[in-house]
This record gives structure tokens, C-alpha cells and sequence, in this order.
């Protein structure tokens, strides 16, 4: 679990190896066409429980697919009981387990290709010696995995996975120079949605991932992928150019309008036709930022650390949220804190109005 020395990265704007980790051995193979042997046979995880809630009625309702229908109104779930989670540990008449992987991968793997390689250098080699977090993280945590994708050549493809990310090369014989050489996968997407991209226009269906998108993402009230993956529906108005983001969602989908979040004093600034989605101020400062990045080995100050803005991050599918969030103070106390999330074809983003900038 985070200690606090460990707490601002894990908090950082993207989707964490923790997160990807947490599907272990069968969640890599289903999501990613991962082999056992790739992900790593002797770091298991304990499945997920069945989860149950109570309603108003106090009647039991139980579903290992209750995820997956948290919109249906018969369920009758005061929103209350799960924003208030720290003081209602009494919402769960009995915890379903925890998704714990037994061991972690370490990040020690050698780059799959000069590209990969490349491409975590232009930002993330400067990490430490400039004042910001990984783009990509400290270095690879597999080895390359050829994975099936219909139109590479032969059915293959090479991919590697980072913290934050997971590297792709799906047309080899494409130009090495430009940005899209190397692309990074649609892995958050894939969590929200339920299901595996094997092709431009080929998808295997999966479930949609209960694993939390912020904090401790074994916390039986963390929101997960699935619950985010819910709201795809509901876009932004274009016409209105900015709004005070005061809406939060639950660990099951649901969306209450607290003025509370308020002062927060954080806005949803951006609009992206192409999805009606409008981003959250902090996350486009983010995808927009500039500093120093290494171009051909040499150092190049002010240039944009996304090449696009889009590259990294992919277009935003949800709008922002507020969720409630666990973490572990040094000496192993929790801690409890509001974490804007929003979700994203690439990663889910998050934002912790108590870290410093």
C-alpha cells in the first residue's frame, strides 16, 4: 500500500502500473493477450468476491455482476452510503475480496525497441534532474510481448508495458520519425468498456475492470473503470464555455451534484468536440504542459512534453468527477481525501487539490 513518501506519484495525472498490475496473471491475459508465463505466473491475484449492498428496504441484494447494472433504480442505493464511505464501513455485509497482486514486477526490464526507448527518453530520462513526474515511468516492467492485432503484419504486434502506460508498434514498416510510430494503448478505454482491441474494427468482449482508478484500488469503495465506464453518456454543453465541477460519482455509477466540491475552485475549461467531452482545467494544463525534453541526445529547453496534446492521454470519454479515495499515512493509518478523476481513451487522469503544484 502507498506510504506518504509514495503517495504523490501514485496521485500523478495517469493510469498506474498498480492499476494494471491489480488484473495480474488472468487480467493481463483477458485484457491484454498476455500469456501466463508473460505476466508472470508467481504474482497471482485473489479474485473478487461477490459484492453485496443494502438497500433502503434493507433487503439483501447480491450480484458478482452488480457493476455492471448500477443504474437500475430497483437497487434503491442511497448515494449517501457510499460518499460517505470512511463512516459506513456497514455498507458491505460482507467485504468481497481484496484484489492483491502477491509480489510486484519491477521496473528493470530492457527496452523491446530502440523506439520505445526513444520515446520514454525524450521525456522521462530527465526525471530528477527537473522538477516533474513520469510521462511513462522509471523503465519498462515486462520484457516485449507480441500480441495478436489483425492488421500488423502477420497478425503480430510489439508492445511493452509501463507505470503509466503501455507501448505499441503496430506497423513496423512505417515512418520511424513521426509521433505515431509508437503508439500508446487504449488500455483505459478497454477497462471502462469491457473489452480487448485486437484490430482497427476487431474487439473480444471482457467484462468492464473493478479495480479502483485512484488510491488503494483493493478498497472495496474505490470507483472503478466500470463505474466511469457508465457515464459515456453524459457529454458537456458546447455552448457553455466553462463550468465549476461539483459532481462526484460513487463505486457504483452514481452521479450526485454536491456544492461542497465547490471550493475546490476547480473548472472544466477545454471542450473536445470529437468525443463532447470537456476537460478539467488541471488535466489540460497537464497535456498541455512544456519543459526541457531530449531530442537526438541533446537537451532542448520549453518544448512541449506531449507532442500532441492527445498523444498521451488519448480524447477524454467522461467528464470529471469527484471520488473519495483511500491512502495510508507512513505509520500505515488511513487517510481519506476527495480525487478528481476523469476518464480518457489512454489513461484515467487524477488530481489531488492537497498536493503542492
Amino acid at each position: 500500500m502507498p506510504s506518504q513518501s509514495e503517495f504523490k506519484d501514485l496521485m500523478g495525472q495517469s493510469l498506474s502500473r498498480r492499476d494494471l498490475l491489480l488484473l495480474g496473471t488472468a487480467g493481463a491475459a483477458t485484457h491484454f493477450g498476455l500469456s501466463r508465463q508473460d505476466a508472470r505466473a508467481d504474482n497471482l491475484i485473489q479474485p473478487l468476491g461477490d459484492m453485496f449492498i443494502r438497500d433502503e428496504a434493507s433487503s439483501i441484494l447480491s450480484s458478482p455482476d452488480l457493476i455492471f447494472s448500477l443504474s437500475d433504480p430497483s437497487h434503491n442505493v442511497d448515494p449517501s452510503l457510499i460518499l460517505s464511505l470512511p463512516n459506513r464501513p456497514d455498507v458491505f455485509t460482507s467485504p468481497p475480496s481484496k484484489i492483491a497482486p502477491r509480489s510486484e514486477f519491477e521496473n528493470n526490464k530492457e527496452f523491446a525497441h530502440d523506439a520505445f526507448n526513444s520515446t520514454w527518453a525524450r521525456t522521462d530520462s530527465l526525471v530528477g534532474q527537473v522538477n516533474r513526474s513520469w510521462l511513462w515511468g522509471p523503465a519498462p516492467f515486462t520484457d516485449g510481448v507480441v500480441e495478436f492485432y489483425t492488421e500488423s503484419p502477420n497478425g503480430q504486434r510489439l508492445v511493452q508495458y509501463f507505470d503509466k502506460s503501455r507501448m505499441e508498434i503496430t506497423q513496423p514498416d512505417g515512418d520511424p520519425h513521426s509521433i505515431w510510430y509508437v503508439t500508446n494503448g487504449l488500455l483505459a478505454k478497454e477497462l471502462m468498456m469491457g473489452y480487448r482491441q485486437v484490430g482497427n474494427n476487431d474487439f473480444e468482449p471482457r467484462p468492464p475492470a473493478i479495480i479502483g482508478v485512484s488510491g488503494d484500488p483493493t478498497w472495496e469503495f474505490s470507483v472503478p473503470y466500470a463505474a466511469l465506464g457508465k457515464t459515456f453518456g453524459i457529454t458537456a454543453n458546447p455552448d457553455v464555455p466553462s463550468y465549476r465541477i461539483t459532481n462526484s460519482i460513487d463505486s457504483f455509477g452514481n452521479i450526485t451534484n454536491d456544492s461542497r466540491f465547490a471550493g475546490y475552485e476547480v473548472d472544466a475549461t477545454r471542450y473536445v468536440p470529437e468525443t463532447q467531452h470537456r476537460i478539467a482545467k488541471p488535466f489540460w494544463e497537464f497535456m498541455t504542459s512544456v519543459g526541457p525534453v531530449v531530442e537526438d541526445g541533446q537537451i532542448i529547453e520549453n518544448q512541449p512534453l506531449s507532442q500532441d496534446p492527445f498523444y498521451v492521454t488519448g480524447y477524454p470519454l467522461t467528464e470529471a468527477y469527484w471520488t473519495r479515495a483511500k491512502f495510508y499515512n507512513e505509520d500505515g493509518s488511513e487517510l481519506y481525501l476527495d480525487v478528481l478523476a476523469q476518464g480518457f481513451e489512454r489513461r484515467v487522469l487524477t488530481f489531488n487539490p492537497w498536493n503542492n503544484p
